[in-house]
C-alpha cells in the first residue's frame, strides 16, 4: 500500500542523498589533493586554528565540489578579525583587498585564499548594499547574510 511506496521514496531520497555527499567528498579529496591547493587550504586552517580561530569553506569552492568541479577559488570565514589574520599571515604573503568588508587575500605559491571575518548586515536601504557591517563570532549568522544559491553553504 502507500506504507510501502512513502518508505520506497524516502529509501531512494536517501540513497540519493548519500551518492551527492559521497560524490562531493570525492570531489573535494580530488581538489585537495591538488598539492598547492591542499597545502594552502591546511595551512590557512592550522594557521587560523593556531591563533585561536576557526576557519569554515564557505562561497564557490563549496559550490564547485557540489558540482563536481575544480574551485576557481577559495573563500574561508572566520572569527578572527583583519587586523590578527594580517599579523598572523606577514605582510609578505598577505594583501587586504576588501579590509573595510573584513576581508584579506592570501597569496601562498599561485595560490590566492581569500579569508573573511564573520559578520552580519543591518538593513538594505537601497536594496543592494547594507546599511551596516557588525563582526560577529557566529557562522550562523554570517550564513544567514549570504545569498541562498550557494553562498550560504
Amino acid at each position: 500500500g502507500g506504507g510501502d511506496e512513502t518508505l520506497s521514496a524516502s529509501t531512494a531520497c536517501a540513497d540519493s542523498a548519500a551518492s551527492s555527499r559521497s560524490r562531493c567528498l570525492d570531489n573535494l579529496r580530488s581538489w585537495l589533493d591538488q598539492k598547492e591547493v591542499g597545502l594552502g587550504v591546511f595551512h590557512v586552517c592550522r594557521q587560523v586554528r593556531q591563533a585561536g580561530g576557526t576557519a569554515w569553506l564557505v562561497g564557490g569552492c563549496v559550490r564547485d565540489a557540489l558540482l563536481g568541479s575544480c574551485p576557481k577559488d577559495i573563500d574561508f570565514a572566520t572569527n578572527l578579525k583583519t587586523d590578527k589574520l594580517m599579523k598572523i599571515f606577514g605582510k609578505d604573503a598577505t594583501a587586504s583587498t576588501g579590509k573595510a568588508f573584513g576581508t584579506v587575500t592570501v597569496k601562498l605559491g599561485k595560490s590566492l585564499f581569500e579569508i573573511t571575518t564573520l559578520r552580519r548586515e543591518g538593513k538594505y536601504s537601497d536594496g543592494r548594499r547594507p546599511d551596516s557591517v557588525e563582526y560577529t563570532d557566529s557562522i550562523e549568522e554570517d550564513l544567514e547574510r549570504r545569498d541562498f544559491t550557494i553562498n550560504a553553504i
